[in-house]
């Protein structure tokens, strides 16, 4: 089991140096610090995603660098869902100071799902791979914005 508590990132991208393990279960809960500031014209704010463990965490462009690795990559932005060839409708936005979102990452059933604003939206991929384990990941783009990692633990 571990535990991570009050870790933050702003601008940019960080990957957990923890490995979540098959036949476990983790939940990391995460605040979005916006500080108030004015919103960019960028498509996405904040990204929140799990990879394979055995990647290269130094990647700059998640989304292009998660394609570059084939379909093992799960990727949310705000509202949406994206596994290289297709994404979906999904959750709620959260880009306002405060918001809470909690990823549920299951590698007893290999599931992912969110709580967003403590609304569980259920099941966003039920197809991760068996026997690789997994990172949490998040980026983003708004200067001086922060996203909080309150809470990681197994169970």
């Amino acid at each position: 089991m571990f535990n991570i508590t009050r870790q933050r990132v702003a601008n940019g991208v960080v990957v957990s140096g923890s490995v979540i393990k098959d036949m476990s279960k983790c939940n990391c809960t995460l605040r979005l610090n916006t500080h108030c500031n004015q919103l960019s014209a960028n498509a996405w704010k904040v990204i929140v995603c799990v990879f394979p463990s055995h990647h290269d965490s130094k990647a700059v462009a998640l989304d292009s660098y998660f394609c570059g690795h084939g379909r093992n990559s799960f990727v949310s932005f705000a509202t949406r869902l994206y596994d290289c060839n297709k994404d979906s409708s999904y959750g709620e936005k959260f880009d306002k100071d405060g918001n809470i979102i909690v990823v549920h990452l299951d590698l007893i059933n290999y599931q992912l799902s969110y709580t967003i604003n403590g609304k569980k939206y259920g099941v966003a991929y039920d197809n991760l791979t068996k026997n690789v384990g997994y990172r949490l990941a998040v980026g983003l783009t708004e200067a001086n914005w922060e996203l909080e990692l309150l809470w990681c633990c197994n169970f």
